[in-house]
């Protein structure tokens, strides 16, 4: 005989829910964005090259190798939300956005220590797409540096990988432009900007300079290169800098 699931009682389930939620803002950020991306005037509030850029990805047909082609639903929403949040919202530091869409939670959330700059997470699942989303991110930004003349967007990009083999991954993608071509990111109004971006991945000697540059490498170059001598660096050095001074410590018997 099956045995009968003992219920539990209000109070005992409360004990294993958390009372602040680890990603406190997602919910109202995920309905606004939601709103703005599918009202009647979508997109409003974005520059016209990001406008362009989100009706060819996301709005218009297309076909790749001869098959129709769409991004999953999940990198649309981890575009749209970044993009709204660092245009429409314009790029909101950590204590703005929780004051925005978590004030309900009060004290019970520490603010980050440096919180100078804005810093986004885009949390996405294993296999969901997101090196393709980094690609997109990429685009977005130097196209409206290019196009838009705005200094809020970046030329040059650092992708830090964790280890050696999601560097080769990576690699694999991004070396010489391949996730770009492929996919077709860069829509024909915008292509005449993209000959001028390049392409650096570890151990790549310098090139003539371009106008906007993405630097692959690893995290554990930043412990294990020399440090840098009179000689002209190298493009990975350059961007990366010296290396960090050890710290000594000296061991006293107690």
């Amino acid at each position: 005989m099956a045995r009968k699931k003992k219920e539990t009682s209000m109070g005992q389930t409360e004990l294993f829910e958390a009372n602040v939620k680890t990603a406190p803002c997602v919910p109202r950020i995920k309905a606004e964005v939601r709103k703005w991306a599918e009202g009647e005037n979508r997109y409003a509030g974005v520059t016209d090259t990001t406008r362009t850029l989100l009706e060819y990805w996301f709005h218009t047909d297309r076909e790749i190798d001869g098959k129709p082609f769409k991004f999953y639903d999940c990198q649309r929403e981890a575009i749209e939300t970044l993009f709204f949040l660092f245009e429409v919202k314009g790029a909101p530091r950590h204590r703005e956005l929780l004051e925005t869409y978590a004030s309900e939670y009060g004290q019970e959330i520490r603010l980050l220590q440096h919180d100078d700059v804005p810093r986004y997470c885009l949390k996405m699942a294993t296999g969901s797409g997101k090196t393709m989303v980094m690609g997109l991110a990429i685009a977005w930004q130097f196209l409206n540096a290019m196009n838009e003349g705005d200094d809020r967007f970046a030329k040059t990009f650092l992708i830090l990988a964790p280890n050696v083999i999601v560097f080769e991954r990576l690699k694999s993608d991004f070396a010489g432009g391949v996730i770009f071509k492929k996919f077709q990111i860069i829509p024909k109004e915008l292509r005449l900007f993209w000959p001028g971006f390049d392409f650096y991945m570890r151990g790549d000697s310098e090139r003539t300079r371009s106008e906007g540059a993405l630097y692959l490498t690893n995290i554990q170059q930043f412990y294990e290169r020399p440090n840098k001598s009179d000689d002209e660096p190298d493009p990975m050095t350059g961007v990366l800098g010296d290396k960090p001074p050890a710290e000594l410590f000296q061991i006293r018997d107690c």
